[in-house]
């Protein structure tokens, strides 16, 4: 799904192809929204979010509306994510209730996005007007998968690092896209810790674990939510993004092979948040990814260094993207808990 580098984005505001209440932020490749200062919970009663926060709590469903209305032309479709530093705190927007405004490209629509909003088993604290969302924009659906990611590797348009070797076709792992592997260090959630994103340090509130201080497998119950980084290190060109799905993620990856423990997984045993577009500013920049996982399986998880992380896939820019935005996140080594807004 060719996505509109920020320099589309720009132009699509000024041609009113593409239209956002207030003066929108183009991020690096996202315009950030906020919700409004009301929320519904499970039984659809509505709540209003007071100035010192309200508390998301575990396994309970809300619903937000976004403050700004949004304008989306024919031919371009929405795709709304929780940023990723709200996602670092177990957060997730899941824009379902509005997918069809989102992607629908054979009209003109102008709407106020509906969005589930839960956690990943943490408590968090949210304020009103707070930017939980990004939004991105495309123009149709395009995945590359693995003979196109073997040939962007060619082409060193994704360029991955492994144990200080460079991947290419012959010697990296695929499935149905590029395998990904976790890295030593994880950091799990302390239950009963209230996640604020206005501190300035989250180390209190998980605990690090290195995994390879546990050979038979460090054990995770169901609903733990825990940060994780792939071991590999990679960077993109300007002509397109990594992502990594939630389909993919949940695909057979597990197996007795990986997990010689009795407690072995023929899938995956946890959720792993659909990071936003991951884009590592050029080819000069070599970085890792952080992933925030929730475990679903029932009878929980032993995690071992070096299993599989997730997949990733690769989405082409509609034009290449001439800017180079860097993050705070720019640099990362490992996985990195949040960090405070600038």
């Amino acid at each position: 799904m060719p996505l509109l580098p920020p320099e589309l984005i720009n132009k699509a505001l000024k041609l009113n192809l593409l239209r956002v209440n207030g003066t929108p932020q183009v991020a690096a490749h996202s315009i950030d929204l906020s919700i409004t200062n009301a929320i519904w919970n499970g039984k659809n009663r509505k709540a209003e979010i007071p100035q010192e926060g309200f508390i998301l709590e575990p396994q309970q469903q809300y619903k937000v509306k976004l403050d700004s209305r949004l304008f989306l032309a024919q031919g371009l479709i929405g795709e709304i994510t929780t940023r990723s530093s709200y996602a670092r705190l177990g957060i997730q927007v899941d824009p379902q209730p509005s997918i069809e405004n989102l992607f629908g490209t054979w009209r003109d629509r102008g709407f106020t996005a509906i969005c589930n909003l839960e956690t990943f088993g943490t408590q968090v604290r949210i304020r009103p007007y707070e930017h939980l969302a990004q939004i991105f924009i495309h123009t149709q659906l395009e995945t590359m998968l693995a003979n196109e990611i073997k040939d962007a590797m060619d082409s060193e348009d994704l360029i991955v690092y492994d144990k200080g070797h460079k991947l290419d076709r012959t010697n990296a792992s695929f499935g149905e896209a590029l395998e990904l592997h976790m890295e030593d260090l994880i950091y799990v959630y302390k239950k009963g810790r209230i996640l604020d994103p206005q501190d300035k340090d989250h180390s209190e509130d998980f605990e690090t674990v290195n995994l390879r201080h546990h050979p038979k497998g460090y054990y995770l119950p169901k609903g733990a939510f825990f940060i994780s980084s792939c071991r590999e290190r990679f960077a993109t060109s300007n002509r397109c993004v990594a992502y990594v799905t939630p389909t993919i993620n949940l695909r057979p990856a597990m197996t007795k092979t990986n997990f010689p423990d009795p407690k072995h997984f023929t899938r995956f045993p946890f959720l792993t948040h659909p990071n936003a577009p991951y884009h590592a500013y050029g080819l000069r920049h070599l970085q890792q990814m952080t992933f925030e996982n929730y475990v679903t399986e029932p009878e929980g998880v032993y995690l071992h260094a070096d299993c599989k992380q997730a997949e990733l896939v690769l989405v082409p820019f509609l034009t290449p993207s001439s800017q180079e935005i860097e993050s705070r996140y720019t640099g990362q080594i490992g996985a990195t808990l949040r960090r405070p807004e600038q």
